[in-house]
């Protein structure tokens, strides 16, 4: 089974980014650095689909994927997620998540501080599935929580 964490906010990118292009380029810049402060490495920042924006975050053995998109104006979508996650065959065969659900939480709180400092609000967390209102928390829980 997948795992992810995601999570529903709202608020204005402060400066918006340039018309034309994916919302979410200073918002990313903001993710990448509170990333950093983290202990986490964060490489391949870039555009996700021409429609978001996408980073990796590396620490050990944990290398994890945070993709971003404004979905309405001021409405965002963002989800931590393994990198890699491997099919029922790759499970056979020994292979595992290239990130766990502890290190999905760890990222979602830096995530939830770093928008929470940034004046985004009305954050809507669930794991594996998309955050709507019943399933959904105001900050990141531990799995199974």
């Amino acid at each position: 089974m997948a795992i992810s964490q995601n999570v529903l906010f709202t608020g204005a990118e402060n400066p918006p980014t340039d018309e034309g292009s994916p919302g979410g380029a200073v918002l990313t810049q903001v993710l990448q650095r509170a990333l950093e402060e983290s202990g986490w490495a964060v490489k391949d920042v870039d555009t996700w689909r021409d429609s978001g924006r996408r980073l990796t975050a590396l620490r050990e053995e944990a290398t994890l994927e945070v993709s971003l998109a404004e979905i309405e104006e001021q409405k965002w979508l963002l989800q931590v997620t393994p990198l890699k996650s491997p099919g029922i065959l790759g499970r056979a065969l020994g292979r595992t998540d290239s990130a766990g659900h502890r290190d999905c939480l760890e990222i979602a709180q830096v995530v939830h501080q770093a928008l929470t400092t940034h004046g985004f609000r009305e954050m809507r967390w669930c794991w594996n599935d998309y955050p709507d209102e019943p399933g959904s928390t105001k900050e990141p829980v531990p799995f199974g929580g």
